[in-house]
């Protein structure tokens, strides 16, 4: 068999077993890309990996845009919508403060540009892997993988958040709403003179002075009266005195312990006055009457208003929290994902499978046809040898040729020229 010293070392091997026709053509239909390939099962596992990272990196991409972008709408359209409600309800007292207030239209635009650069930074990570994916780039992969990580634990703290405020809205606000009707200070302001007024609006939790007619319960805030502080009086500030009036000081007790809750309605203090057991009786005179003070109308008319707006902002903020709850629940099953198959692609391509390029030319599957064997063909083949050089022979007397060749026997000496140099 002559081989072709073109032909590579495997082509050879191949063509001393399947014939140098059918090495030939092996040999062409094969690209030479210079790198070692995968085995086919595992290449086409790998190109699946990549095709569904790159699918969830478009998948990402596109849910930061329109997270982004629809949380901001909504958001902008729901505070404008509460603050078309405070102008309505709010009191003459406010409205030169509202007046401030920016409107929907500047308030969208003025916002707009975070928007961009938050949408800009949230497709970087996308970005990571759309194009790791792409280019077999193991340090892109690392950070889609571990930037999809920290965002994962990010957005799912942000879920938690988001559903234990929406919980807190859902069981508070009917609470709050209970309790600023039971404190509506327009139960006492249809009384007969203004010292019935102010003995109302002092509520319970203390000795009244007229039992006959309704009063606010003892847990309403005390800023509906408007008393000048007497150091003279033990009710009104404490000291070393006991306050005299014996229903608040029982009152004040139950809340000795707990400090922060001393405080709330503004009926007591905490002290540290030994006598007064660590919480005391505040701010209301011994008997209230309109001689030591006076109705706060611009805090009754700021209470009422509260009453009008929790309805209606209370759901605002909820719907708030639900769109944002809604739109991140999703970036968490992502993110989650992009993590895990991140990681797989990276570990993947770090365990020593290289990008095989595409052949610049395409080719066509042909079934193999059956070749005759001619008889010739299965005897074995002798390599042809390259005849040696001639040798020049030149007569020596004495000595004498046969005609093959072979000198004859003499007891001369035999001399043979050497083959000039060609």
């Amino acid at each position: 068999m002559i081989f072709n010293q073109s032909q590579q070392p495997g082509e050879q091997e191949l063509g001393r077993i399947v014939g140098p026709a059918v090495a030939t053509n092996v040999a062409a239909a094969a690209p030479t890309t210079g790198l070692v390939q995968a085995p086919t099962g595992a290449e086409a596992h790998l190109q699946q990996m990549k095709r569904r990272v790159i699918y969830l990196a478009i998948a990402m991409a596109a849910l930061a845009v329109i997270h982004h972008i629809v949380e901001y709408i909504a958001g902008v359209a729901e505070i404008e919508s509460a603050f078309d409600e405070i102008r309505k309800v709010a009191p003459a007292s406010m409205q030169k403060h509202l007046k401030h207030l920016p409107g929907s239209a500047s308030m969208f635009a003025s916002g707009l540009h975070k928007v961009v650069v938050a949408v800009v930074v949230s497709l970087v990570v996308p970005f990571c892997g759309y194009f790791g994916a792409k280019q077999h780039d193991s340090r892109l992969m690392c950070a889609f993988c571990g930037c999809n990580a920290c965002f994962a634990c990010c957005a799912t703290m942000t879920v938690l958040f988001s559903a234990g405020g929406l919980a807190v809205i859902n069981e508070a606000e009917p609470r709050l709403e209970w309790w600023l009707q039971q404190c509506d200070p327009s139960l006492c302001s249809n009384l007969a003179g203004a010292n019935q007024t102010i003995d109302c609006l002092a509520g319970l939790g203390r000795t009244p002075r007229y039992l006959d007619i309704p009063h606010l319960k003892e847990d309403c805030p005390q800023a509906f009266l408007e008393c000048p502080h007497s150091m003279d009086d033990a009710c009104m500030y404490p000291h070393d005195e006991v306050c005299s009036d014996p229903q608040r000081r029982i009152f004040c007790d139950q809340f000795r312990h707990h400090h922060m809750d001393c405080g709330f309605s503004g009926r007591c203090v905490p002290t540290d006055v030994p006598i007064e057991g660590g919480c005391a009786p505040v701010g209301l005179p011994t008997e209230p009457s309109a001689a030591t003070c006076k109705v706060n109308h611009d805090e009754i008319d700021t209470f009422q208003a509260i009453i009008k707006l929790l309805p209606v902002v209370a759901p605002k903020f909820s719907a708030l929290l639900a769109v944002k709850l809604c739109l991140t629940i999703p970036a968490v099953i992502l993110g989650c994902l992009g993590f895990c198959w991140g990681w797989a692609l990276y570990d993947r391509l770090n365990a020593g499978y290289a990008h095989v390029a595409e052949p610049g030319f395409r080719t066509q599957a042909t079934p193999a046809q059956p070749q005759t064997m001619q008889p010739h063909a299965m005897q074995p083949q002798v390599m042809q040898l390259q005849p040696p050089a001639p040798v020049l022979q030149v007569p020596v007397p004495g000595i004498v040729l046969p005609s093959d060749g072979t000198p004859a026997p003499t007891n001369d000496v035999q001399a043979s020229a050497p083959p000039p140099a060609l």
